[in-house]
């Protein structure tokens, strides 16, 4: 169940850059500034909610769950400000006179926001794991996998203009089928682009996994550094074959 729900939280990060672009192309007309940030507040703070009540099952270390308690309780009573107060009235899909319903840019900048706090948190659990010191060879960098992966974009942004329930099933049947590839997929639980959006990289890499056995493995790597045949990084776990490698000492990788 926790690869599940790990392998799924990097597909909803992945696909940031396309809520982003959800949220350009269906910007909603006639309402003033006021309006649209008070319903983004209210956004960011059900987005915390959805995300921090099962994180508080996951996250380590007792500084952390008291942080993510107070951000919980401040994140609730906010919704409850905000939907006391009509901050949520241009979510409303009926909009009167000239205005256009913000619900789709809304779910998008909500979606967003959730994608980012994941990472965080993903990056968090994953420093506080105890590590181990890997020598990788056989380096290969997966930005061309991740240039090819930008083409699931594509489908959902064809039909942009276009409304309706059989639109809307139509992209639920298709992200449906491709969360199914994705979580069942090793080689593509880090291939994302928001990752490297935020300056990590991926990398493809063999190494000897045991220091008593010749027996060698392929992993998938992220880093925020480059990594190159021969170096020795300090490894914390992701999940499965995928690895957060963080330099030895001083941002500095080591080689033999």
């Amino acid at each position: 169940m926790w690869a599940v729900s790990r392998r799924t939280g990097l597909f909803i990060v992945s696909y940031v850059p396309l809520a982003v672009m959800f949220v350009v192309l269906k910007w909603p007309h006639g309402w003033d500034a006021e309006h649209l940030i008070r319903l983004g507040v209210a956004m960011l703070a059900v987005a915390a909610l959805l995300l921090l009540v099962p994180a508080m099952v996951t996250v380590t270390g007792s500084v952390a769950r008291v942080g993510i308690s107070i951000v919980l309780v401040a994140a609730l009573a906010l919704a409850v400000v905000a939907a006391l107060n009509g901050w949520f009235v241009p979510f409303a899909l009926r909009q009167a006179g000239d205005h256009t319903s913000a619900a789709t840019s809304a779910l998008g900048f909500g979606f967003a926001s959730t994608g980012l706090m994941l990472v965080a948190l993903l990056l968090y659990n994953a420093q506080r794991a105890g590590g181990v010191y890997w020598t990788v060879t056989e380096t290969t960098e997966q930005g061309a996998a991740v240039a090819g992966y930008l083409a699931t974009y594509l489908l959902p942004l064809l039909a942009v203009g276009v409304g309706g329930w059989r639109v809307t099933a139509a992209y639920g049947i298709y992200l449906a089928v491709l969360w199914v590839v994705y979580v069942r997929s090793d080689q593509l639980v880090l291939i994302n682009p928001t990752l490297y959006l935020l300056r990590f990289r991926i990398y493809d890499a063999q190494v000897q996994v045991d220091s008593e056995s010749p027996h060698m493995q392929r992993v998938l790597l992220l880093s925020s550094l480059q990594i190159t045949d021969g170096a020795r990084v300090r490894i914390k776990p992701l999940g499965g074959d995928n690895h957060l490698a963080l330099p030895i000492d001083d941002g500095v990788l080591e080689h033999p």
